[in-house]
């Protein structure tokens, strides 16, 4: 099976579209109207643990589970299949019998062991996969789930970058398997990082800084990271970097003022003419905002700035799906609900759920230690106490000043940190006002002056950096046990924490 799997990625490459393991579509809703998931662990090469997990579905029904190269939208009877059939792009499809017994507890396994060793050739390339449920109490006979954008990619790499004095900074990399330090250098291209972000399955890193070439570039294609200037003329610090693969895109924020500052898209293809140049811009998008945090969606379509504001102000939803008559304007500019003590607000993170449904926005500042959640589709946030009315409370965090906010690819739960602590938040959805809050306790000292944070590709675990002293400190998602811990010397403000 896995030479024949590995032949098949080969023989199936096509340009990159999507991201890896983020849910889209909608799945139709089996016996007591429970719409089975799919999920998957991360698909990089060498993963001799890889598969394809159904779970919430009806017991001891059969499953099938479908691989496709492109996504699609068609139906059977009443039910939406999100993976293509042409048999041009389907390319895998097994079947088996759900264990369990009752609605929403069936669950099943699909191994797909991906033990071919690592092929530049092969990072990058995107599987879409859906599973199909003989479900007698659903609607036509079949529930489904959603379906799941895969991308393989090169082993897991786990990059910090840092601020400190001088204008070489050092940045690390840390093999997660291994558990080691795979590299470190101080050099000019890592000076005052802001943000990174992976692209091309792991081949290449963007960093975005705020003191000299704006964005420079890491090839991991070759033994060691070879780095190079990106956008050397960026009219002042960028703040953020993501990436779109569908259309090959790099984006920043960056101008001459915090009240000035504009969403640029930059060429990301080493092949294309325009490599490396501002393809468009926003015009006055934050004008007097003071921003400097903004977040890029798992679909590409949409972007999220907030700002420094005083007791209350915007958080800006721009259009950056190049495909729309409005790419680059603003959509929408709710105001932020600040929490009832606060003075002044922070927005430190903006980050999406899949489908572009949620924007989580980590607060900070005086009197405030808050995740707001708006929902994009009812242009609302969400008031998680309801039984208060009036107000729309926020999530509050269980420690002051918080630093940093990572979301899981599935959009399930998130992780916040901040000096001595750090904290999951489990969204439930089928209730949107209700969240479980739990503090993580690995051990005395080990989130000191906590900075960063980055959960795994799979959510199974969460990267975080500690200050004393400098260390990345890696727990288990779930339950924020220890599960090693690598030394980063001379390390300080580890402010940026990215998991390949």
């Amino acid at each position: 099976m896995n030479r024949v799997l590995s032949t098949l990625f080969l023989a199936l490459l096509f340009p990159a579209v999507a991201r890896a393991q983020d849910p889209y579509g909608v799945g139709a809703a089996g016996s007591g109207g429970i719409t089975p998931r799919l999920s998957s662990g991360q698909a990089w090469m060498g993963n001799a643990a890889f598969d394809f997990d159904v779970s919430g579905a009806l017991g001891g029904a059969p499953a099938v589970l479908g691989l496709s190269t492109q996504p699609a939208s068609l139906f059977l009877g009443s039910t939406e299949i999100l993976i293509s059939l042409a048999p041009a792009d389907a390319f895998y499809f097994a079947a088996r019998v759900l264990g369990g017994a009752g609605a929403g507890a069936g669950s099943g396994s699909f191994p797909l062991p991906l033990t071919f060793p690592p092929s530049l050739a092969l990072a990058g390339l995107q599987v879409f996969a859906q599973a199909v449920v003989f479900d007698g109490g659903a609607a036509g006979g079949l529930a489904a789930t959603q379906g799941l954008r895969v991308e393989v990619t090169l082993p897991p790499l786990i990059f910090v970058g840092t601020s400190v004095a001088g204008s070489t900074d050092p940045h690390f990399f840390v093999d997660p398997i291994a558990q080691t330090l795979s590299s470190t250098a101080g050099i000019s291209q890592t000076n005052n990082v802001t943000d990174a972000v992976f692209a091309h399955g792991g081949k290449a890193l963007f960093v975005s800084k705020s003191l000299g070439d704006g964005l420079t570039r890491a090839d991991l294609t070759g033994a060691a990271p070879a780095w190079s200037s990106f956008w050397s003329t960026a009219p002042g610090s960028c703040y953020g970097v993501g990436f779109d693969p569908r259309f090959d895109l790099v984006y920043t924020f960056s101008g001459p003022s915090g009240n000035s500052r504009e969403l640029h898209a930059l060429d990301a293809d080493p092949a294309s003419p325009t490599f490396g140049q501002v393809l468009a811009s926003t015009a006055g998008a934050t004008a007097g905002l003071g921003a400097e945090r903004w977040g890029l969606s798992r679909s590409g379509n949409r972007a999220a700035i907030v700002g420094v504001v005083l007791t209350s102000g915007p958080l800006i939803l721009v259009d950056t799906d190049p495909a729309s008559p409005t790419y680059l304007q603003v959509l929408a500019s709710p105001t932020i609900p600040a929490p009832p003590a606060a003075m002044i607000l922070l927005g430190l993170e903006a980050a999406f759920t899949p489908n572009d449904e949620y924007v989580l926005v980590l607060l900070s500042g005086l009197g405030a230690q808050d995740i707001a959640r708006y929902h994009v589709p009812s242009g609302t946030f969400v008031d998680h106490d309801p039984l208060t009315p009036g107000t729309i409370e926020n999530v509050v965090l269980p420690g002051a000043v918080p630093t940093s906010m990572s979301v899981s690819r599935d959009g399930t739960f998130a992780v916040a940190c901040g000096n001595g602590w750090a904290a999951r938040v489990d969204f439930d959805p089928a209730t949107p006002s209700s969240v479980i809050v739990t503090s993580y306790a690995p051990g005395p000292g080990l989130l000191d002056n906590a900075y960063g944070a980055a959960i795994s590709p799979d959510g199974t675990a969460v990267a975080l950096t500690s200050t004393n002293p400098a260390e990345l400190v890696v727990l288990d998602a779930p339950a924020g046990s220890l599960l090693f811990q690598v030394a980063l010397p001379g390390g300080a403000n580890l402010y940026t924490v990215e998991w390949r």
